[in-house]
């Protein structure tokens, strides 16, 4: 079950060019259940994780700019999650006050997307998009499992199409830097 809630505006101003949303929210998950990899048996287990507390913020936005076709868009989290009561591994571990598994606490993006009209019935695209993630558990075993260091992935795109979307050949690379 979970119990919380959230609370935040969504605003747009400069004519509706620019969009700023915000979102602060706390939850508790109770009688949580998870999984963890058990690499000797190579299977998952389903263990009872009591309770998990996450509380965060997000904030996004989006901006048309003056240049046609040129739109820039981010965001950026703050995440706060840890186990809020006794959670006991199949290890032996109390992981009570511990971070949660795969819950970065800052993240966040910055993209573009750019279309250039080539004529009546043809529209070329551009973008781009930098993700960044704090470092993190990545299981719920141990006080010191395996972290996941931080990292910034870098995502592009090409395409070529009708400007009303009724075909688009494209080009696209994820994680280009790595």
């Amino acid at each position: 079950t979970t119990e919380g809630g959230e609370i935040g505006f969504k605003s747009q101003w400069a004519d509706r060019t620019f969009t700023l949303n915000a979102t602060a929210y706390y939850y508790v998950f109770s009688d949580l259940q998870v999984q963890n990899f058990d690499a000797v048996n190579i299977q998952f287990l389903t263990l009872n994780a009591g309770e998990v507390t996450s509380q965060g913020v997000d904030v996004e936005w989006s901006w048309r700019t003056p240049i046609e076709g040129l739109n820039i868009s981010g965001n950026i989290a703050y995440l706060d999650a840890e186990f809020s009561d006794d959670f006991i591994t199949s290890s032996g571990n109390n992981l009570h006050g511990r971070a949660s598994a795969r819950a970065p606490t800052w993240s966040g993006n910055l993209a573009f997307d750019w279309f250039v009209p080539l004529g009546d019935n043809l529209e070329l695209g551009l973008g781009g998009n930098a993700i960044y993630s704090d470092d993190y558990f990545t299981n719920e075993d141990t006080l010191d499992d395996f972290i996941q260091d931080s990292y910034v992935t870098f995502d592009a795109n090409i395409s070529i199409g009708h400007p009303d979307g009724n075909w688009k050949f494209s080009l696209v690379g994820t994680n280009l830097a790595d």
